[in-house]
């Protein structure tokens, strides 16, 4: 799990009204996924279309509830380069009520909001800097450094706290 729900478990939360995941997921199996939202939900759309923030790839759902007038957003952001490999082995599982749900950990967070940049992700990415919460700074300096972002972005955010 990643996106608001995250900065919830990461920072102080949010309203969010979508889901995002990081998958693993190969395209011969997007036709899979599809019949199995829609055959678990009430599968309103499901977009051909990519979603693309510079190397990353965001395939969206909306999805249904059965018996409910609710419809919500899914996101999956597909693993398909090195980094998002990476980010899937490092996620932490939290336990709820005796399920494991896995959660990305708090330095990808950051740097998945810092790639998309929309003005909610900068607030965001300030929310979980200042938390309070333990980063890994060198870990979240060098990957960003690796994915060729500006470090000094999110360094000042880091010396204002």
């Amino acid at each position: 799990m990643t996106g608001g729900f995250a900065v919830g478990i990461w920072g102080p939360p949010r309203g969010t009204s979508d889901i995002d995941l990081v998958i693993m997921l190969k395209e011969k199996e997007r036709k899979f996924v599809t019949g199995f939202l829609n055959e678990h939900f009430n599968l309103v759309q499901s977009h051909d279309e990519d979603m693309v923030f510079g190397d990353i790839h965001i395939w969206r759902h909306v999805l249904g509830i059965e018996n409910e007038n609710t419809i919500f957003p899914l996101d999956m952001i597909l693993g398909n380069n090195e980094y998002l490999k990476k980010v899937v082995e490092r996620k932490i599982e939290i336990n709820y009520k005796n399920v494991k749900i896995p959660v990305i950990a708090i330095e990808d967070l950051i740097i998945l909001k810092y790639i998309s940049h929309r003005d909610i992700d900068k607030f965001d990415i300030e929310n979980i800097i200042n938390s309070g919460n333990p980063i890994d700074w060198l870990y979240l300096e060098k990957t960003i450094l690796q994915l060729n972002l500006e470090w000094d972005y999110i360094e000042a955010i880091k010396n204002k706290g």
